[in-house]
């Protein structure tokens, strides 16, 4: 069974994928495999796996992942999104990690959406029930529409002035 990992914040994930390893073969973006890597955590990087070199905008977006997330290869996802809601800028408006996020979510698999969950989440790593993935569900479900709620906000502000 594999993980996928990729996260924008890097440092705080380091102890939840220590953990993550001891039971799933991780995959991470590019930057977050060579972070773990690096960190003494074996990661492949995706670009390893969909055979295509990553840019700047594109890091986790091939069918091949969500494929691998649908057949139930990859059991758990682990995301933290660009942070739009500290600096609002295009650049920061993240569309693979929300796709993951609702890709995983959508497949019942465990989604880590949030920084917050990764304490509970190593916890319970070795006994995650039903009840439990259904709480990381939801959790998920309502950081992607807080998310884009920000972003809608942040548009309507630019575009439409009372």
């Amino acid at each position: 069974m594999k993980a996928l990992i990729s996260v924008y914040d890097k440092n705080s994930v380091l102890e939840l994928a220590k953990e993550i390893s001891k039971k799933y073969e991780i995959i991470a973006s590019d930057g977050t495999a060579k972070f773990l890597n690096w960190n003494g955590i074996d990661a492949k990087p995706i670009s390893e796996i969909v055979e295509i070199k990553q840019t700047n905008w594109i890091k986790t977006l091939h069918p091949k992942i969500y494929e691998m997330i649908f057949n139930g290869e990859i059991g758990m996802v682990v995301v933290d999104l660009y942070p739009f809601e500290k600096e609002q800028s295009i650049e920061n408006i993240d569309i693979g990690g929300v796709a993951l996020i609702r890709a995983a979510a959508k497949a019942n698999c465990i989604i880590v959406s949030s920084k917050k969950q990764y304490r509970e989440v190593i916890k319970k790593l070795n006994n995650i029930d039903e009840e439990f993935k259904q709480k990381l569900i939801v959790e998920a479900f309502l950081r992607v529409a807080e998310y884009d709620i920000a972003i809608a906000k942040w548009f309507a502000s630019r575009f439409f002035t009372q």
